[in-house]
């Protein structure tokens, strides 16, 4: 009885070729695709994107009296190559309120944050985080306050 299929043999160096070619077209549009993504301003002239930059993370009240509310202001500035905008600035304490501008801000420009902390019912150390959400790479941004609220 004969065999009704019949194996073509592909001789193995020739099919080595055939896969390290195709690889290499493989790898070579990959890494063409790759270039065209979205990056910073460099020799090819593309912009950079937005970064945000604090001049500071923490702020320290020290003593506050219980049921005092105070303030105070972080300020920031847009490091990167296009406009800056900050999405939202979540407090992990309904006590805690940031207030922002919610305007563009331009490469270069600076502005601030006021963080408003109401002390009423609160007692001892108290640590608050924010949370910044932006457009920026370094996303997202996280600021402290602290605070030691004393009984009147």
């Amino acid at each position: 009885m004969k065999n009704v299929f019949t194996l073509q043999r592909f001789n193995d160096a020739q099919t080595m070729r055939s896969v390290v070619f195709f690889l290499l077209i493989l790898l070579s549009y990959s890494c063409f695709r790759a270039e065209g993504g979205k990056g910073g301003e460099n020799t090819n002239g593309e912009t950079k994107p937005p970064v945000l930059e604090f001049t500071r993370l923490t702020h320290h009240f020290g003593d506050v009296s219980q049921g005092e509310k105070v303030a105070c202001r972080f300020t920031y500035r847009n490091a990167g190559g296009n406009d800056l905008v900050i999405h939202s600035a979540v407090a992990s304490c309904g006590c805690t309120v940031p207030s922002f501008s919610r305007e563009p801000l331009p490469p270069g420009g600076e502005e601030s944050m006021e963080v408003v902390f109401d002390t009423a019912g609160r007692s001892g150390k108290q640590v608050k985080t924010i949370y910044v959400r932006s457009n920026s790479s370094n996303n997202p941004v996280v600021l402290t306050i602290h605070a030691n609220v004393v009984l009147k």
